[in-house]
Order: C-alpha cells, then sequence, then structure tokens
C-alpha cells in the first residue's frame, strides 16, 4: 500500500537523466573513498564542502577523543542541527533519495518522496557509530551535488563543478552549523 512507503522509484527517463547528471560524481567520489587520494581533484572532483557541528576539521587524536563518549543529549543536539539542515535544503532544493541496488551495490536508483513527512523522517541523522554506507545520500540537481550523511556529525557535499556557498549560508547560520 502507497501510504506506508517513504519513497517511491522516479520514472526511467528520469532515472537516465539524474545518473547522466550525477554519473561523474559517484564515479569520483567512489574512486575518492576507494584510494584515498590525498586531493580532491585527485579523484576528480571539483568541489567538497562538509558540514559539520565542529567549527574546523577535526585531526584523528581529536576525532577519537571527542566521539569516545558522546553522551545521548549531545548527540541529539548535534543530530538535530544537521537534520534541521537537510530538511531546510531539501525544503528549498528539489531533492531525491539515492539507493545502490544489485548484488554488488553498483547500480544508482534514484527515489522520489512520498510525503515531506516522509522526507524528513528518512533525513533523520543515524547514530553516529553507524557504518557510513547504512546512511543516507541525497541528489540535488538544481545544485549538482550529492550529499551525503556522515557518520562523525559532519555531512558532505560532493559535486563534480565548482559549489556556490552563498546559497548555503544562510542555512548554515540558522541551524548553527559550519562549512569546513
Amino acid at each position: 500500500m502507497m501510504l506506508n512507503r517513504r519513497f517511491i522509484s522516479v520514472p526511467k527517463s528520469q532515472q537516465k537523466k539524474l545518473l547522466s547528471q550525477f554519473r561523474g560524481t559517484f564515479d569520483a567520489v567512489d574512486h575518492w573513498m576507494g584510494c584515498h587520494c590525498s586531493t580532491i581533484e585527485q579523484a576528480g572532483l571539483k568541489s567538497l564542502l562538509s558540514v559539520s557541528v565542529f567549527d574546523h576539521c577535526l585531526r584523528g587524536d581529536e576525532a577519537i577523543a571527542m566521539l569516545a563518549n558522546v553522551d545521548d543529549l549531545t548527540q541529539h543536539d548535534h543530530n538535530m542541527k544537521l537534520h534541521k539542515f537537510a530538511c531546510l535544503l531539501t525544503s528549498k532544493h528539489e531533492s531525491y533519495l539515492v539507493k545502490l541496488k544489485g548484488q554488488k551495490h553498483d547500480k544508482v536508483s534514484f527515489k522520489k518522496f512520498t510525503s515531506e513527512s516522509a522526507r524528513e523522517h528518512v533525513l533523520i541523522p543515524k547514530d553516529y557509530r553507524t557504518r557510513d554506507w547504512e546512511r543516507f545520500v541525497l541528489a540535488i540537481p538544481s545544485l549538482n551535488v550529492l550529499y551525503y550523511e556522515s557518520c562523525d556529525f559532519t555531512h558532505h557535499f560532493f559535486s563534480d563543478k565548482q559549489l556556490r556557498l552563498d546559497e548555503l549560508t544562510p542555512l548554515l547560520s540558522a541551524c548553527d552549523l559550519h562549512a569546513i
């Protein structure tokens, strides 16, 4: 029954159009994460922007210390800031949930949210200890970005075009988040 579904597949013609728009970005992100390139340019990306509750990129030891004992209240507070940002962003820009299909999870499928409440439910960040492959990925065609939920109270925008921060700055300010 349709009422219980939070998202549905977009028509095949739109799937092809979205895949054509984002194929290079998916490939570059996959390459960047797989080979641990030192720069995004080496992977073929033009832009990487991270949105975080932290005001700077955490060093390894700093991240371990900061994330070792996150209490429930702090986690909830951080997650609500990121959730508010994702909801504001997707209310201003048409967006699609990205799902990987197939035995090797190598086929990209774009899903449309069935309602505003379904969209808001899907965009609730997972527990910070959840693995990244269980998190949401959004395609936002008007910004030409893929928006990835991540595990350390930081979400990422990837694009094979130059990103315009001016559209995101008011949303970041409204949510008490930082661009890093």
